[in-house]
């Protein structure tokens, strides 16, 4: 969705803004874009420890769909403010880099709710979803371009056009977004369980493989020196594990 969000506003801000404010020129138009990334760098530090001190992602995520939510309706309803409309748009630009940079924490989500084995597959999906959302975003320009021929004057002195019918569209997608996100969304930054077996001692669960351990012992201030030191850990038959070994210490 965040893509898709992207993809709308680049592809149609600039006939738009320029059909609204002639006085509006492309080193400005630049300077919105330039905002944008601004706002999406500092919000993503800013939601970064947030979540860190919650220990939780979610509700920077939710903060960041909201943002993007106002700045879409925002975005569309620009036509209501009397002159000046470059400076909405640009607080526009701005809210949009700042809901994007929030909403980037769902990064963090993947990394600690995937595995070492499955991270990679997870990371796939995630780059297949937002270049979906990339392609999608110039394809709903296009389809409400083919839809709408004329122009339609909403209750509120607005007019319903091929600009601003894709941001109604991404308000409505956000929105959705955000109730799946309350329902269906678990962002507490728990790190993944160890498959079963899997111990912090490096033992895994293998009934062909045994494990021979020598060490140094330091207790206190006297050193203990494990000469032959040998632990064999072996699987019975009902799944469980005998150990078996000796230590003979010099002191």
């Amino acid at each position: 969705m965040d893509s898709m969000r992207i993809s709308t506003v680049l592809s149609n801000s600039w006939p738009y803004i320029s059909s609204l404010d002639p006085e509006i020129t492309e080193n400005f138009n630049g300077l919105g874009v330039s905002v944008y990334t601004l706002g999406a760098a500092l919000a993503s530090l800013l939601a970064g420890w947030i979540s860190n001190k919650l220990s939780h992602t979610r509700p920077p995520i939710m903060a960041g769909q909201i943002i993007a939510i106002v700045s879409t309706l925002l975005y569309a309803n620009l036509e209501l403010i009397p002159y000046n409309r470059r400076y909405g748009f640009f607080v526009c630009q701005v809210l949009l880099g700042i809901s994007n940079g929030a909403i980037q924490t769902w990064r963090v989500h993947v990394a600690m709710s995937s595995t070492d084995h499955d991270r990679s597959k997870a990371n796939s999906i995630i780059g297949f979803s937002l270049n979906i959302g990339f392609i999608l975003g110039p394809l709903t320009v296009m389809l409400f371009t083919r839809l709408l021929s004329t122009s339609i004057r909403l209750p509120w002195g607005v007019q319903l056009s091929i600009y601003t019918a894709p941001m109604y569209f991404m308000a409505f997608i956000s929105i959705i977004g955000l109730i799946l996100i309350i329902i269906g969304f678990d962002g507490k930054m728990d790190k993944p369980h160890k498959p079963h077996g899997d111990e912090d001692n490096g033992v895994t669960n293998n009934c062909d493989q045994k494990w021979a351990i020598k060490s140094k012992v330091q207790l206190g201030t006297s050193p203990l020196d494990a000469e032959k030191a040998h632990l064999e850990i072996v699987p019975s038959s009902d799944g469980e594990y005998l150990f078996h070994g000796h230590l003979s210490l010099n002191i």
